[in-house]
């Protein structure tokens, strides 16, 4: 999270998100299913282009400070909730009890496109605050840890400059060790 606020401060970076991945069973009502669950912090929607349809992303804040909150992909939320409305309630994501503060506006996905980043299907994934997410992914060494580091700027011809800025200010806060890589 310290090198996802020291990226933020680069001229023309206009959102940074540090994510988290698993997979995780995610259930309510006695039903459930094995989804993708996504970390992030708030600037997901930016960074990402995403939109809740209902309700919203967790409150903006300290990312360090996990709520036990959730977003639904909306495939998810119907298969979970069939025509109930799912905000306000709760559900069990791997060993975490969370409250559903949203539900995803659908996206559709493009075939045969690949992303440099790792986010999943949209309309069938769940999303959680960064630390909420770090306290039970069975791949997360600390509180906070991340998998990676997307950024957005604020104009296609920035992003080779910036990704130099970002390759220098990483190698000077992670000294003797290349345990990154920027693409």
């Amino acid at each position: 999270i310290d090198d996802a606020e020291a990226l933020a401060r680069i001229p023309g970076v206009t959102a940074v998100v540090p994510t988290t991945f698993a997979t995780a069973r995610v259930e309510a009502g006695g039903r459930g299913r094995n989804v993708g669950v996504n970390g992030g912090t708030p600037g997901m929607e930016s960074a990402f282009l995403l939109r809740a349809r209902i309700g919203g992303f967790w409150p903006r804040g300290d990312p360090r400070r996990g709520a036990s909150v959730a977003v639904l992909g909306p495939k998810l939320a119907a298969e979970l909730f069939g025509d109930q409305s799912s905000l306000g309630e709760f559900v069990r994501v791997g060993s975490a009890r969370l409250r559903v503060v949203g539900v995803m506006e659908p996206k559709t996905l493009r075939k045969g496109r690949a992303s440099v980043i790792k986010l999943r299907n949209v309309n069938q994934d769940v999303y959680l605050p960064i630390t909420t997410a770090s306290l039970w992914l069975p791949d997360a060494t600390e509180l906070g840890s991340v998998s990676e580091i997307a950024l957005r700027v604020d104009a296609a011809e920035a992003v080779s400059g910036t990704a130099q800025i970002a390759k220098r200010l990483l190698t000077r806060s992670h000294p003797g060790v290349e345990d990154f890589h920027v693409v």
